[in-house]
C-alpha cells in the first residue's frame, strides 16, 4: 500500500506544470512527429492500428490526450473523438491542430481534469 501522506496536497498543481513544461519539448520531438502528421504521416504504430480495426462509426472518448496526436490521428481515420486534457495549453495546441484540418476532423477537446468528469 502506498504512503498517500507522501502526496502533495496541491498535487494537481504540481502535476500541470510538469506536463505545461514539456509540451513544448514534446511539441518539437522526433518522437511525435507533429509535422510529419500535419503532412499526413500516421503516428499509430500497426500494433494499435491492427487492435483499434476501423474506427470510422465510432464515437471516442480519449482521457488524457496531452495535445492531442492520438485523438487527431482517431479522427483522420473517422472515429468522432471528444479529448479531454487538464492542461489548457495542450488542449489549445491540439485545438489549433484541429482547426488547421477541419475537413479531416471530428474532434472536440475539453480542458478539464478526469477528476471533474461526471460518470
Amino acid at each position: 500500500m502506498s504512503d498517500r501522506s507522501a502526496i502533495p496536497e496541491n498535487y494537481l498543481n504540481v502535476n500541470l506544470h510538469f506536463w505545461d513544461a514539456r509540451l513544448n519539448t514534446h511539441l518539437n520531438s522526433p518522437f511525435y512527429d507533429v509535422e510529419g502528421f500535419i503532412n499526413g504521416n500516421e503516428v499509430l504504430r500497426e500494433p494499435e492500428l491492427e487492435m483499434l480495426g476501423s474506427v470510422g462509426d465510432l464515437e471516442i472518448l480519449h482521457l488524457q490526450c496531452h495535445f492531442g496526436m492520438d485523438s487527431l490521428a482517431l479522427a483522420r481515420l473517422g472515429a468522432k473523438v471528444t479529448a479531454v486534457d487538464f492542461s489548457v495549453a495542450a488542449i489549445s495546441k491540439a485545438e489549433s491542430t484541429c482547426a488547421t484540418h477541419r475537413g479531416w476532423m471530428q474532434n472536440s477537446f475539453v480542458p478539464t481534469s478526469t477528476n471533474y468528469l461526471d460518470h
